[in-house]
């Protein structure tokens, strides 16, 4: 924000409705993991368009799909050599039994870089999934798995 006026550096639209990204970033089914089950992350989700709105300090990003979160606020961006990376959570559950108890995570994760200008760099994308479990959330480590994910045709 500057003086009160939001300042919308791009817009970028990732997917099947712009010529120029037919491939979209498509369709995807992962593989068998029972915590992932148990906190109802979805056996497949789509992505069709990603959408990017740049503001002080934050990135506002949308996400059209299926199975998926829509509309998230991203305020950790940290920039590497000139470029910024945004990660976004597609899917997150946990759960904890209680103190020093049984724990489980799932996620999904979306990657990807954007210029200073705001354009998203169009080779930077990333999704993986993953799982974790512990069974005394104080004194052992979350034991994490990762998720396969194979693109749907």
């Amino acid at each position: 924000m500057k003086n009160g006026i939001k300042i919308l550096l791009a817009t970028v639209i990732l997917g099947f409705a712009t010529p120029s990204y037919a491939q979209g970033l498509g369709c995807y089914q992962r593989g068998a993991d029972s915590v992932a089950d148990q906190l109802g992350m979805p056996q497949s989700f789509c992505v069709k368009n990603v959408t990017v709105e740049i503001e002080a300090f934050k990135a506002i990003v949308n996400v059209e799909g299926t199975n998926i979160r829509t509309s998230f606020t991203v305020t950790n961006v940290s920039e590497q050599n000139g470029s910024y990376l945004i990660n976004v959570p597609l899917f997150s559950n946990w759960y904890n039994a209680g103190t020093c108890d049984d724990a489980t995570t799932a996620s999904i994760m979306l990657s990807f870089k954007i210029d200073k200008t705001g354009f998203i760099d169009q080779g930077s994308y990333k999704l993986s999934a993953s799982s974790g479990e512990t069974n005394d959330s104080c004194h052992s480590q979350m034991r994490e798995a990762l998720i396969p994910l194979t693109k749907l045709l």
